[in-house]
């Protein structure tokens, strides 16, 4: 069964939260209160079982399943829409359908999905698969061999989320020898769904999965996705949340800030900082602080913030003694959200400190 750290985290990548959006499709379906809408559906020129929200009438017939209402009454209706020639409805019937059919355990029918000829339903089925079920797979589960079939699909969505599934399933059961070969796959789109996978897994590391992983995370910050490359780093600034990150990581990182992606240059300047806080490297935190982009900046900033919440003394940096960087700091504060600023000493010192330094 998965454990969670108790130590507190917080993520510092907008990725995250663009996949969380991702996920609220599937799983705000059980949020909602289970009435249909009062307006009239929209007629569209494909369907009229469309809501005047946008959402599908499988949608509303299936969400049950996500808080754990028995839908079995509306599975036969649901199941007719699997032959809808509107994508969306589609979609939704296979999304609702491969929970449903999970929690039951109809594996035929479950394989059906994820193995059948129509692209657009097996994408459904494994994007469901990723946001909702992965977590529950236990290192037996018969459906984990249809999985790794995803890995060589013609969908480049089903084996992002194939790879994603058993990354995660992977660190999950300790195959940290499988995970690494994910993760050094030659197919890019299996790389960029495995690190996904794993950056929702990253706080939990344990230091023999660190010494397996590590050197393949490190070498991917040079990879040619950026959206792996992205990844490695926020992996990192979890890691350096708990530990010290290797020597050998601040060469790749350090190129990072100059990357086109914003989020990653934050990513790598706040694990880059974390390593320097431990280190009490002061002369690189300031050079960082100096840098001319707002992004790496803005790293530097969030960095010294978690460094305080875990409770080091970095209010006595020279670098605060800048106005300008104090600025930076608070501006991070605003933006950060559901950080509790005033929660502990450290903090709250880091805090007043930058406040003075600028009059305010």
């Amino acid at each position: 069964m998965r454990t969670f750290s108790s130590k507190p985290f917080l993520s510092t990548s907008r990725r995250t939260i663009t996949a969380a959006v991702a996920a609220f499709t599937v799983v705000s379906l059980c949020a909602e209160p289970l009435t249909m809408a009062k307006s009239k559906p929209k007629k569209t020129q494909k369907s009229v079982s469309l809501t005047s929200n946008g959402h599908s009438m499988p949608y509303y017939l299936g969400r049950g399943v996500f808080s754990g209402i028995d839908i079995s009454d509306s599975v036969p209706i649901i199941e007719g829409y699997l032959k809808s020639t509107d994508k969306k409805e589609k979609k939704d019937a296979a999304s609702v359908l491969t929970c449903y059919y999970f929690e039951k355990r109809e594996y035929i029918k479950l394989n059906l999905l994820l193995t059948g000829i129509d692209v657009t339903i097996r994408e459904s089925a494994f994007e469901s698969l990723s946001i909702y079920i992965k977590y529950k797979l236990s290192s037996d589960s018969p459906i984990i061999p249809i999985i790794f079939s995803g890995l060589s699909d013609s969908s480049v969505d089903v084996r992002k989320n194939a790879a994603d599934i058993l990354a995660d399933h992977y660190f999950t059961t300790g195959n940290t020898g499988e995970l690494a070969l994910l993760l050094q796959h030659n197919n890019v789109e299996i790389r960029e769904g495995a690190f996904q996978g794993l950056s929702n897994s990253f706080s939990e590391f344990s230091p023999s999965s660190l010494s397996v992983l590590l050197p393949t995370i490190i070498s991917k910050l040079g990879d040619s996705s950026k959206d792996v490359k992205s990844s490695a780093a926020d992996i990192l600034v979890g890691i350096s949340f708990r530990s010290d990150i290797p020597a050998s990581s601040v060469d790749g990182l350090s190129k990072l800030l100059s990357d086109k992606n914003e989020f990653t240059r934050l990513s790598a300047s706040e694990a880059l900082t974390m390593h320097y806080i431990r280190n009490k490297d002061i002369q690189s935190i300031s050079s960082l602080f100096d840098h001319s982009d707002e992004s790496v900046r803005e790293g530097v900033a969030w960095a010294l913030l978690i460094a305080a919440d875990f409770g080091a003394l970095v209010s006595r940096l020279p670098a605060l003694q800048n106005p300008k960087n104090c600025q930076t700091v608070l501006k991070a504060v605003e933006n950060r959200d559901g950080f509790d600023d005033r929660k502990k000493p450290q903090v709250d010192l880091l805090i007043r400190t930058c406040e003075n330094r600028i009059g305010k």
